[in-house]
């Protein structure tokens, strides 16, 4: 969003000849995330990846300020709950330097070296053709929503199913018939079919990144796809919107994060020893309703099969032949 990347300019210095800010650098105060382009060293390690990768974005901007961000990166910046890609894409002005570009980040000997190295820029990567379809927004240029999206969900893979979910959310963004045409234009029957088929099960009620990944996991392994966000009530009143449920199993499925405990802003000031007390108690008056709760974390789904195979245990039962795409 225009606002996010306005603050995440306003904390990027620029470079210079100045031996102050080379004093600086050396000193490890400062890291850098683009040619001449710097941030403080302790806003670095404190910021979110999220914040972190727009504060790359505003440094390639001042490096290449006709630069048009395309692909993943046209849409994370758009979209706050789509996933942040690997790389930063931008069409590059010539036909040279294609492909990924040399990582920029540096950071000196310093009391958070350490942490930031843990922490590096995104590469830029860049690509030779200029879109067609430029949108012009505060301060930078970017590749419009309906190719940048064909572009993800035809290089398939959970990061384009989270991808269309974060659009689906925002459908007022979108001109879904130009889309429509796009997808059902790519010439790979295959690449195609997969596509479509991904952008059909996105859903405006997927809340986070590492629930989309988990409903692909699922949908990929053929298992029987979930009710989203579903309400559970008891004598008290509402208990919880669940992630996940399938009805015929009793089965409450969340997807939990670390930074779910830790950000204040998602839990409303409480600390993390009340926020896990208070999903605990969540949890006992779901057991009590006779469901049964199936947590995961962003760790599970990193490990292959490991999600698949507890998701197995508690009774779903694959069918390859369930898969949306090929």
């Amino acid at each position: 969003m225009d606002h996010e990347l306005l603050a995440a300019r306003s904390r990027v210095i620029p470079g210079d000849s100045s031996a102050a800010l080379s004093r600086r650098f050396c000193r490890g105060d400062l890291v850098r995330v683009a040619p001449r382009s710097y941030v403080e060293t302790n806003v670095w390690v404190q910021a979110s990846h999220r914040e972190r990768f727009l504060m790359t974005a505003a440094g390639v901007l001042r490096t290449r300020p006709e630069a048009i961000f395309c692909g993943a990166t046209s849409l994370a910046l758009v979209y706050p709950t789509a996933p942040l890609p690997e790389f930063i894409d931008v069409f590059a002005p010539t036909r040279h330097h294609r492909g990924r570009a040399t990582p920029s980040f540096a950071v000196h000997d310093g009391p958070l070296a350490e942490q930031a190295r843990r922490l590096p820029a995104p590469a830029v990567r860049l690509h030779g053709a200029a879109t067609t379809d430029p949108v012009f927004a505060l301060g930078y240029v970017r590749e419009a929503t309906e190719p940048a999206l064909v572009h993800v969900l035809a290089a398939g893979g959970w990061r384009a199913l989270a991808a269309a979910d974060a659009v689906r959310r925002n459908v007022a963004g979108i001109d879904e018939p130009e889309l429509e045409a796009r997808l059902h234009a790519i010439s790979a029957l295959r690449t195609r079919a997969r596509a479509v088929g991904l952008w059909n099960q996105a859903s405006p009620l997927s809340d986070s990144v590492a629930e989309s990944r988990s409903r692909f996991l699922m949908l990929d392994a053929g298992l029987p796809g979930p009710v989203l966000q579903q309400a559970h009530r008891d004598a008290q009143g509402l208990i919880a919107l669940t992630d996940f449920w399938w009805a015929w199993l009793r089965l409450v499925g969340e997807v939990d994060g670390i930074q779910k405990y830790l950000d204040a802003a998602m839990g409303s000031g409480s600390t993390p020893a009340q926020r896990i007390a208070r999903e605990k108690a969540r949890d006992n008056r779901l057991f009590a309703q006779g469901y049964r709760v199936l947590h995961w974390g962003w760790a599970d789904l990193e490990v292959p099969g490991r999600l698949v195979s507890r998701l197995i245990g508690a009774g779903l039962v694959p069918d390859r032949s369930r898969r949306p795409w090929p």
